[in-house]
């Protein structure tokens, strides 16, 4: 009984040991918190005067940033935001057309539609191009060719990527507008010359401007233009090209037209009246037939030119679209050389003298 007793009084003794030992501890710690709160009356002066300046640093960074992106940089976002919302598209101006010396028409023109691509976004363009080349029926490459020659170019200038546009190009573009809203018609008015290459030679030909002629021009032509490249067309080309205007749409976020804002209406070219005679520009047409040579009338009383023909000639109407390296180069290499006007360029042996003596 004595053994039993001892034993609960051990256990007893042991038990009121752990309570008093973990009220110590729970002491210690006590005293230990209560230390440092103690001292929060003295020692934060210093740690809250860092964090104020900390905080006061902060914000004035972020009210700089804010004065920055609302004052110094308003302008530039301003732009981007405009340009994200309104769409520009050039409005082309007829050529004038040219008529002979009793009015009849000669060369005038005739509307079609562009494919024009907006490279706002140069990452999207790089992302659409397999897209559109497919959708277009444009091999890759020639569509790499283009932008390369357009890199001078601001990026929210649009380029024509495709001078005629088919039906099928159309109902791609429309059926696109969601995923790839970087494509736009753009309204042309295509050169229309007579068939069979009608006085071919002197009224020339038009053609897409070169990269040296859109340096030269001072911002004036851009990639898909297209401007005289020989004869009458090029000698009148600034009377007769006329001047650009622009149409400004609002769009939303998948490139759709929601409203029209104020439109800038090109300036048409002005006509031209030659001293070509229609009806006898026709007869010397047929009179040379398929034959190589040359024939030009003339008004003995004041010099003019009533004919010019020269065979063989291209048709111009060729020329008014796109003509392939491979077209142009079959023309220059063709042995009855057509692109020679042999009317003004060719060297003939003189049949008799230039002058008479009358008595």
């Amino acid at each position: 009984m004595h053994l039993i007793r001892d034993a609960r009084r051990s256990r007893a003794k042991a038990r009121d040991g752990r309570r008093t030992a973990l009220r110590n501890e729970r002491l210690a710690r006590g005293v230990f918190v209560s230390y440092w709160f103690g001292n929060d009356n003295r020692l934060p002066q210093q740690r809250l005067a860092i964090v104020s300046y900390i905080i006061v640093g902060m914000v004035g960074v972020l009210l700089i940033g804010f004065w920055k992106l609302q004052v110094i940089d308003s302008d530039k976002f301003l732009q981007w935001a405009e340009r994200n919302r309104v769409r520009s598209i050039p409005v082309i101006a007829p050529r004038g057309r040219m008529l002979d010396r009793d009015g009849r028409v000669l060369v005038d023109n005739y509307p079609s539609f562009s494919v024009l691509l907006l490279r706002d976004d140069p990452a999207q363009v790089e992302k659409n191009l397999p897209a559109i080349s497919e959708g277009l029926g444009i091999s890759l490459q020639d569509l790499k060719e283009q932008l390369q020659n357009s890199r001078n170019l601001k990026n929210f200038q649009p380029i024509v990527i495709k001078p005629e546009a088919s039906k099928a190009d159309v109902a791609f573009i429309e059926s696109h507008r969601s995923d790839i809203p970087l494509l736009e018609m753009l309204m042309v008015h295509r050169r229309r010359y007579l068939p069979g290459g009608f006085m071919s030679h002197a009224s020339g030909y038009v053609g897409e401007v070169s990269e040296q002629q859109i340096e030269a021009s001072n911002g004036r032509f851009r990639p898909g233009d297209f401007v005289g490249k020989s004869g009458i067309e090029r000698q009148y080309n600034d009377l007769l090209q006329g001047t650009d205007g622009m149409r400004r749409v609002v769009v939303n976020s998948v490139g759709k037209e929601v409203d029209h804002l104020p439109t800038q209406e090109a300036i048409p070219g002005k006509q031209i009246q030659l001293t070509i005679d229609y009806d006898l520009q026709q007869v010397a047409e047929q009179a040379l037939g398929t034959r190589e040579g040359a024939v030009v009338a003339l008004d003995p009383r004041s010099g003019e030119i009533l004919a010019m023909v020269s065979h063989p000639a291209p048709d111009p109407n060729d020329f008014a679209i796109r003509v392939s390296n491979e077209e142009w180069k079959q023309l220059n290499d063709d042995p009855a050389t057509p692109l020679l006007n042999r009317a003004i360029q060719a060297s003939w042996p003189q049949p008799c003298s230039r002058t008479k003596c009358l008595r």
